[in-house]
């Protein structure tokens, strides 16, 4: 299962895990998490916001995105990461055994 958890507080999301769905390089479920991941940090770049981190560990299937926007950047780097965060949702709607995503409270 792949377990992505959002923290709009600390502005990253991470997504953990293979989701099983197939097989490694032919499952669906995990090429849909992993474009909607490498899609944020440039989103997040082409709006300005420079000071982001784009972390893969490879073998253990992990991806993380984090900004650290300025003030006046907050609001669009969470427009970005909330519309990213509604295609991991649509994802784990259309394949709920395969996705759980857990957003952390606090203010947004």
């Amino acid at each position: 299962m792949t377990k992505i958890t959002y923290d709009p507080q600390q502005m990253m999301i991470k997504a953990e895990g293979h989701a099983g769905y197939a097989e490694y390089g032919k499952d669906i479920v995990c090429a849909g998490v992993s474009a909607l991941m490498q899609t944020l940090r440039p989103a997040l770049l082409e709006r300005g916001i420079r000071n982001t981190m784009y972390m893969i560990t490879t073998g253990e299937s992990r991806m993380e995105v984090k900004a650290e926007p300025e003030c006046e950047e907050r609001y669009p780097c969470l427009v970005v990461f909330e519309t990213v965060l509604a295609g991991l949702k649509e994802i784990a709607r259309a394949y709920p055994d395969y996705v759980l995503i857990k957003v952390e409270k606090g203010e947004r």
